[in-house]
């Protein structure tokens, strides 16, 4: 049968997933806030956890939305518990931007829908420009008209490919 993977319903699955994910997260909120006295890094679990259920409803179901979220969540919660852990907490703004950028290429990947393959090329440039002012390569302002050039750029990309579709 369709709906199910080794003689157990989809929904069972996923139904554990959730309690599993939940008890998880409740322990991570605890961890974080009792033992690590760090009142934000349950956030990051949070969206860890949710990522990680996400994807797994994405498998189970196909969902390409629920695969976009899941990535993404999952990204920052990574991107989060390196800034707090290791010393790339300066470059946090670029490792969200790359975080937005992994879960577009990756849904496209797993899709093939060529709006997140552009989306994700405009937002490595952007991370790349928002990398370079953080690190004080190129100042703020440049790092901006990099932002609205690749705006424009993807504006045009998507008016190009929507006439042709």
């Amino acid at each position: 049968m369709r709906g199910r993977i080794l003689n157990i319903k989809k929904s069972s699955i996923l139904r554990c997933s959730f309690l599993l994910t939940w008890l998880l997260i409740i322990g991570e909120i605890l961890l974080s806030t009792l033992l690590l006295k760090n009142n934000y890094l349950w956030f990051y679990g949070l969206c860890l956890f949710l990522g990680l259920h996400l994807l797994l409803k994405s498998t189970l179901f196909h969902l390409d939305s629920c695969c976009y979220f899941g990535f993404l969540l999952f990204f920052i919660g990574i991107s989060g518990i390196l800034a707090n852990f290791t010393p790339l907490g300066h470059i946090f703004l670029t490792l969200i931007t790359f975080a937005f950028g992994l879960a577009s290429i990756l849904t496209y990947l797993f899709f093939d829908q060529q709006f997140h393959f552009f989306i994700a090329i405009i937002l490595f440039f952007v991370a790349i420009g928002v990398f370079f002012s953080q690190i004080g390569l190129i100042p703020f302002w440049i790092s901006l008209a990099i932002l609205a050039v690749g705006v424009l750029l993807f504006i045009l990309k998507y008016l190009v490919f929507v006439k042709r579709s």
